[in-house]
This record gives C-alpha cells, structure tokens and sequence, in this order.
C-alpha cells in the first residue's frame, strides 16, 4: 500500500457542502480530487487554473459626479430595484458577518468598566499596562 500524508484545510462550510455535491454526482471522493488537484500542481509546477483578480469598480464618491453623472448612477440602483437585484437588512448583515472578522465580541457599559476595574488593580500590581492606555484602546476598538 502506497504511503499517505494528511492534508487539513479550512474551508467555507458552504464550499466544502457545495464541491461534496459536485464530487458525489462525479463519483469522486473529496480525498482523491484534492490528490488530482496536488498532482496536477506538480505536474504544471504551479496552480492548475488560471487566476487573475476579479473586475473591480471603484466606489464612486458623490462629490466627484456631474449632475448627469449622478442621476445615471441613481438609475442604474433603480433597475436593480425594477430587477430584483436587492437584498435584504438582514442578508446584508449576514454577509458583513460572513466575511468581516471581528475578534472582539461587543460588551455593556457595566462589564467594560468592570474589566477596566480589574486592569487598574492588575496595573497597581505591576501586572498589566496603564489602565488609561486600556480605555484608549477600547474605546478606539469599539467606538465609545
């Protein structure tokens, strides 16, 4: 029997359910199409595919449009309404959550200031920084 290595890679749960399903209909087990894909690396000495950047449009800043330039932009939000092109609130937030990683999770006003009760203590003890530095932080991190 030939000799193995593992492989472990992080994927979108949505990906990864998505190629399973592909690969199932191909009859293709996950393990043997990231071994084609590996060979295939090798073989080409370099990602298989080709790979560019996708076509960006620079936001456009309002300030730098004429009249006619505007109401053009307004009309092309508005056939995106007509088509159906939109999206929800919540939708939106589900995405901005999806892909904006935010290690800091929100807190009170109570257990920031209790947290900043014990940074003071620990700062008297010679332990952690100046508790005036925390607040800075804090408050640039979460906008107080």
């Amino acid at each position: 029997m030939a000799r193995t290595a593992n492989v472990f890679a992080r994927v979108e749960p949505e990906v990864k359910e998505q190629a399973e399903q592909v690969l199932d209909r191909l009859g293709i087990p996950m393990s043997n199409a990231v071994g084609m894909f590996l060979r295939q690396i090798v073989l080409q000495r370099g990602i298989p595919f080709e790979m560019k950047l996708p076509a960006y449009e620079e936001p456009v800043a309002y300030g730098s449009l004429t009249k006619e330039q505007f109401n053009a932009e307004i009309e092309k939000g508005m056939e995106d309404i007509r088509a159906g092109r939109v999206y929800s609130a919540d939708e939106v937030e589900a995405e901005i959550k999806r892909t904006v990683h935010n290690p800091y999770t929100s807190m009170t006003e109570e257990e920031m200031l209790q947290r900043l009760e014990q940074s003071r203590e620990a700062s008297k003890k010679g332990n952690y920084r100046n508790a005036d530095d925390v607040i800075s932080d804090m408050r640039g991190k979460y906008g107080l």
